[in-house]
């Protein structure tokens, strides 16, 4: 069995890793196929694709500690601390991966999250005329640096929140019996 510190590290960075391609390849994924994420049904959906894949990966990084590293068992604070390592990880790649996409691969993306936007506001009577200026002055000064900077707090609050909850579900005592049975193979 190797050491919770030792392990944490290399499992919790490898699947960060896989966790931000895997939601960057799902955004390139809606961007060429230009998929509208701005009808609510697809924005549920795109949602939800999006917390599924951060619950799997959550999931399988502590199973893969737990299983493969810890001989079986893991402390809910031990699976807490590895998901937090992993989704700081991912977030890390993420925001590279997503500067670069805003910034070279699509320049005008943002902007037309802009145009969209005030597409929806200006189809619904009931937004008031002040809001629609103050939103369209909010798209105005976006840059990919705001956009980016402006994530990290969501991003840190979710893999927090999510690290809790998937921790919870993946911790796994020792098998008490384990040690008994390999004391007796032994004699």
């Amino acid at each position: 069995m190797k050491s919770f510190q030792t392990t944490t590290l290399p499992n919790a960075a490898l699947f960060g890793l896989y966790l931000a391609l895997s939601t960057f390849l799902w955004m390139l994924l809606t961007w060429v196929l230009n998929i509208n994420v701005f009808s609510i049904g697809m924005s549920i959906l795109n949602g939800l694709i999006n917390l599924g894949i951060v619950i799997l990966f959550f999931w399988l990084s502590n199973k893969t500690l737990r299983d493969k590293y810890l001989d079986g068992s893991l402390t809910y604070g031990q699976g807490f601390i590895n998901l937090l390592v992993t989704g700081i990880v991912s977030g890390i790649i993420t925001l590279i991966l997503t500067y670069i996409f805003y910034k070279f691969i699509a320049p005008d993306y943002l902007a037309k999250i802009g145009e969209k936007t005030m597409e929806m506001l200006q189809n619904n009577p009931n937004v008031p005329e002040n809001t629609m200026k103050e939103v369209e002055a909010k798209f105005a000064a976006m840059t990919p640096e705001s956009t980016i900077i402006k994530t990290i707090p969501f991003s840190l609050g979710g893999t927090i929140v999510l690290s809790l909850i998937v921790s919870a579900f993946t911790k796994k005592k020792p098998d008490i019996f384990a040690a008994e049975n390999s004391t007796e193979e032994e004699n």
